[in-house]
Parts: structure tokens; C-alpha cells; sequence
């Protein structure tokens, strides 16, 4: 992860490494869902800009944290990663997407 002073740019793991550069004024929404792999979950976010969707695996995904911080960093609307890691983790079984960010709700 690197980050530029409008976009950032990850290293995506689930797309074989693919490296791709979000502006952060260009992203439309965000989402989050776990996938129960018996052990351990995997906690995907995706996501949505103009140009295509993309998915961030927690797991795979050095200085996630980070990430999610920097999100909240320039993306004001959206809640801190300690907010909806739990509605996305618990309880057990539950893998439906949590809305983080959405473009369409946020004040012009």
C-alpha cells in the first residue's frame, strides 16, 4: 500500500497482485461481508468506483488497519474500522454486505 496525497494504491491479493490506484474522490461506495471458512473468516471490503469494483481481503492485505484508517481519513462519512468490523464479524454465519460508504448518501 502507497498512498499519494488524492489516491492510494494497493497490492490486491484476490486479483493475483494486481496493483491498482483508487482517487479517493472517485470512490462511489464501500461494503464489507465475511466469508465463514469454517476457521478462519475472511472479511472482504469492497470496493466500487467508477471504473470497476475491486475487493480488499483483511487478511491479505498489509496494514489493513491502515487502510481502513486512511478511508475513514478522507472519506469523513464513513464509520471507524472499530465501528463495523463487528456488525461485519458476528455473529457467526452472518455474511451479509454492510454498507461503509456510499457517495450517493454523502453531503455535496
Amino acid at each position: 500500500m502507497r498512498q499519494t496525497p488524492t489516491s492510494i494504491i494497493l497490492e490486491l491479493q484476490r486479483h493475483g497482485g494486481e496493483e491498482v490506484e483508487f482517487t479517493w474522490s472517485t470512490i462511489q461506495r464501500i461494503s464489507a461481508f465475511k466469508q465463514d471458512l469454517f476457521n478462519p473468516q475472511v472479511v472482504i471490503m469492497e470496493i466500487s468506483t467508477a471504473d470497476g469494483s475491486w475487493e480488499v481481503e483483511a487478511n491479505d492485505c498489509a496494514g489493513f488497519i491502515i487502510f481502513a484508517a486512511l478511508c475513514c481519513h478522507h472519506l469523513p462519512q464513513m464509520p471507524p474500522h472499530d465501528d463495523w468490523w463487528p456488525r461485519v464479524t458476528d455473529p457467526l454465519g452472518r455474511q451479509e454486505d454492510v454498507l461503509l460508504y456510499s457517495a450517493a448518501a454523502s453531503p455535496a
